[in-house]
């Protein structure tokens, strides 16, 4: 619980503070990872580019928040975050590639929401 509070006073200091949490919020996990995702768009903006992304480590407990956008062509085609010279993908197929520069470093497939 304290984690979840630590993190949740971390994206409102790293996140745009004018803005609620509006609209799909998602959460994709696999046996080492949570990840929540939160769109903070008004309802039918279809090309939302306040997107955050926060990533648990169950094992360690570290994680990370990112800034990103939702990449949407008449319907959801994923999510992309930036992160010093990496980018995370997270795909239609509930995965996640994490790529540095052109090269794809990691992916796992990931549970998609309930």
């Amino acid at each position: 619980m304290k984690k979840l509070v630590l993190i949740c006073c971390l994206l409102a200091s790293v996140l745009w503070a004018d803005f609620v949490p509006y609209g799909e919020q998602c959460t994709f996990q696999n046996d080492t990872f949570w990840i929540k995702i939160i769109e903070l768009c008004g309802e039918g903006d279809i090309s939302c580019d306040k997107v955050a992304y926060i990533g648990l480590n169950k094992q360690s407990g570290e994680f990370i928040t990112l800034k990103g956008k939702a990449i949407k062509a008449f319907k959801y085609a994923g999510y992309e975050f930036a992160n010093q010279g990496y980018t995370y993908h997270i795909t239609r197929d509930d995965s996640l590639l994490i790529y540095k520069g052109n090269k794809l470093m990691q992916k796992m497939k990931l549970q998609s929401c309930k």
